[in-house]
């Protein structure tokens, strides 16, 4: 008689453990989706902000205690992008002006080969 309610547990188990999979699939893709919008201006990133803090909001009402952490941790990400993004602006000039202060090849090869002998 425990076989089929065995059973039972194991199916009910693997559902559930399929579902979280899904939900934490989920969550990693709006995380990602987030950080995309934020990174395209700093507009975009403010307004995220503020469509997370309503979220926020929202669950604190409901006393939603996992989607709090959830959001504050998204948020706390979100944070930290604009000094990333001007680093990389930084680094990104950095990176132009020295390509822009290499010698071209091509006019050095040139230059040499018209060169009286």
């Amino acid at each position: 008689m425990s076989h089929p309610i065995h059973s039972t547990n194991d199916d009910l188990r693997r559902a559930v453990c399929t579902m979280s999979a899904d939900i934490e699939a989920a969550l990693a893709l709006s995380r990602a989706a987030l950080h995309a919008v934020a990174t395209l201006s700093t507009a975009h990133c403010a307004a995220t902000e503020l469509a997370l803090d309503e979220e926020l909001e929202r669950a604190h009402e409901f006393s939603a205690i996992r989607t709090v952490e959830v959001l504050e941790d998204a948020r706390a990400r979100l944070q930290v992008l604009p000094a990333q993004m001007a680093l990389m602006g930084v680094l990104e000039e950095a990176l132009q002006a020295a390509a822009d202060a290499l010698p071209d090849l091509d006019e050095d090869a040139n230059a040499g080969s018209q060169r009286p002998q």
